[in-house]
């Protein structure tokens, strides 16, 4: 699991920090309030890039609060692989 190389874990609200350096791979797991993407929203993303050495970042949304541009940076980066734990709900 690439979660239990983390070393430590760090909570952000709405969105990562601008400025972030991640790699060239991230394991993206998202958290829900169910399993209905059109009904049940969106809670927390977990983004650890498998560096032992690095933290897994957790950003937690409020409701509604989605406009998060450091987030959409990384998801829509071709050049970053992205491996997702429940990609259909994700």
């Amino acid at each position: 699991c690439l979660y239990m190389s983390a070393k430590k874990y760090l909570l952000h609200k709405n969105d990562l920090p601008a400025g972030i350096e991640l790699g060239g791979t991230v394991a993206i797991n998202a958290e829900c309030m169910g399993l209905n993407p059109w009904r049940d929203r969106l809670c927390l993303l977990q983004i650890f890039d498998g560096n032992a050495n690095s933290p897994v970042h957790m950003v937690q949304f409020d409701p509604g609060s989605y406009d998060a541009p450091n987030v959409r940076k990384i998801l829509s980066d071709k050049g970053i692989l992205k491996i997702f734990y429940f990609a259909r709900g994700d």
